[in-house]
């Protein structure tokens, strides 16, 4: 939808303010902000710390503390200070809480093949899921969009940058990410991976970003700089969110 000039993909009419100039147009709510799942951490073993209280569907109990999760016999198994899980092919653990529970997981490469790659520690909000990966398990953030797009521009750039300058940034990284979902969709209705044209005197094909298997994006350069909740030290980060939601190219 357009108004004014303004390209916003989600937008609730039934709660629009318009204010005067230098001053935020519009007010917004979300309609239907999409939630993205991000590629973390693949690998034969992955340690993660929950911190708050997590939920698994099928299991009564809820989880937090120390884990260590491998493939074991074709099955995921997830063990924990008081606790085993073994499931055949993902778990999920939602939080109770999304704003104030967190996960962490342990050496998460970043900068993979630059001269600076390095292993680190991060902290993230939402849901967690662990997806088996042949012999390996890939580590997924499942997130709302905008509350990616805080991580993205806190991570891709110094938090402490301007405001104006990360509100530029959350509306490229806002549009690239909904392009590549919208580009995934359609190339599943089409040949996997190509497109293009030909005539009689030529053929055109052009490739984009490689895509994954089992996530929308990964938290690396390949696609955009995504590292939680560790890098966002600014309130300016949230506001250039929240003064550009849903606004793209």
């Amino acid at each position: 939808m357009n108004i004014n000039g303004i390209n916003y993909v989600y937008l609730n009419l039934s709660y629009i303010t318009v204010k005067k100039l230098n001053r935020v147009i519009f007010k917004m709510l979300p309609r239907e902000e999409p939630y993205i799942n991000v590629g973390i951490l693949t690998e034969r073993k992955i340690r993660f710390e929950l911190y708050g209280d997590f939920k698994v569907t099928g299991f009564k109990n809820v989880f937090s503390g120390v884990f260590e999760a491998e493939v074991v016999n074709d099955v995921i198994v997830c063990k924990g200070q008081a606790a085993k899980l073994e499931i055949s092919d993902e778990i999920i653990f939602e939080p109770e809480d999304p704003r104030s529970d967190s996960f962490l997981i342990r050496d998460v490469v970043i900068g993979v093949d630059f001269h600076w790659q390095r292993k680190e520690k991060q902290r993230f909000n939402h849901s967690v899921k662990l997806v088996k990966d042949g012999n390996q398990i890939t580590v997924i953030n499942i997130l709302p969009l905008e509350d990616y797009l805080i991580s993205v521009i806190s991570s891709e750039m110094s938090a402490k940058s301007s405001l104006q300058f990360l509100k530029a940034l959350a509306v490229v990284s806002r549009s690239w990410v909904l392009a590549q979902l919208r580009e995934t969709r359609e190339k599943n209705k089409k040949e996997e991976g190509k497109q293009g044209y030909e005539s009689d005197d030529e053929i055109i094909k052009w490739y984009g970003r490689e895509e994954h298997k089992n996530y929308d994006v990964c938290a690396d350069d390949h696609c955009q700089r995504f590292q939680g909740i560790t890098k966002i030290t600014t309130e300016n980060v949230r506001n250039a969110i929240a003064e550009t939601r849903g606004v793209v190219l």
